[in-house]
């Protein structure tokens, strides 16, 4: 319930602005989330890593590949942890912060500084 709740509220407010009420496109939520700060480098943080990160999530929500997602699609998106063939992404993301070092691989006291 406080998925669906959850995805109701962003859905309608990614609608405001007389966008095409049946999907919402990387570009507008990309502009909505980031807003137009350079994606290099605001006041010392990069935001680079994050964009890149929604945009992998996002081509995987993107079930049909239009490069736009319908509401079930955008639900998926925001919890993947909710939609089966998103699992994977979960995975990679959870592996991706628990490597604190950035080598691609856990070492054990990553995993264990994980538990």
């Amino acid at each position: 319930r406080e998925v669906r709740e959850d995805t109701d509220r962003q859905w309608e407010e990614k609608m405001k602005g007389g966008r095409d009420p049946d999907h919402v496109s990387w570009e507008s939520y990309k502009e909505d989330v980031y807003g137009l700060i350079n994606a290099d480098e605001v006041g010392g943080y990069n935001f680079k890593p994050m964009m890149d990160r929604d945009y992998r999530r996002w081509q995987k929500a993107d079930s049909d590949g239009n490069g736009k997602l319908t509401k079930q699609e955008f639900q998926a998106f925001l919890h993947p942890e909710d939609a089966e063939y998103m699992r994977d992404i979960l995975v990679i993301e959870t592996l991706e912060d628990m490597d604190t070092d950035k080598d691609g691989s856990l070492s054990m006291d990553e995993y264990i500084g994980d538990m």
